[in-house]
C-alpha cells in the first residue's frame, strides 16, 4: 500500500507546468472576463504575487502545460493578448526550492524574451 502510494505521488508531482508573462492592460481591457478565467486555470488561482510583475505592465500566471495547450494558449490568441513563456517547470521543483511557497520562486524574463502577438 505504501509502495503505490509513493508512486501516485510521484506521478502527481511530475505533471509538466509552464510560467507565462501576460499582458495586464489586454487582459484589462477584455469583454470576456478573461483575467477571472486564467486566475480559474491556474495553479495559484490568481496571478503570482511576485516584485517582478510589474515587469511590462504584465501579469504572472503558473498553469499546467496540459491546460495551456488545450485552453490557455487558444483562449490568448483568439482575444489576440499578447503573452510570453518564460519556464517550464514541474512542481515539486518549485515546492522543494520555495518551502511550498509559489510565489517566492526567484525567476526573471530572460534577456531573449518576446512578447508573442497573434496576428
Amino acid at each position: 500500500m505504501g509502495k503505490s502510494n509513493r508512486n501516485a505521488t510521484k506521478s502527481k508531482s511530475s505533471i509538466p507546468c509552464i510560467e507565462v508573462l501576460i499582458s495586464r492592460s489586454h487582459i484589462n481591457t477584455s469583454n470576456s472576463n478573461l483575467h477571472w478565467t486564467l486566475s480559474v486555470y491556474s495553479l495559484e488561482n490568481q496571478p503570482v504575487r511576485k516584485n517582478r510583475v510589474a515587469i511590462l505592465d504584465s501579469e504572472i500566471f503558473h498553469f499546467m502545460v496540459y491546460d495551456w495547450n488545450r485552453t490557455i494558449k487558444t483562449l490568448l490568441e483568439d482575444h489576440q493578448i499578447p503573452y510570453s513563456v518564460i519556464q517550464f517547470f514541474n512542481p515539486d521543483t518549485i515546492y522543494s526550492a520555495s518551502g511550498g511557497d509559489l510565489s517566492i520562486l526567484p525567476a526573471a524574463v530572460s534577456p531573449g524574451t518576446v512578447f508573442i502577438s497573434p496576428s
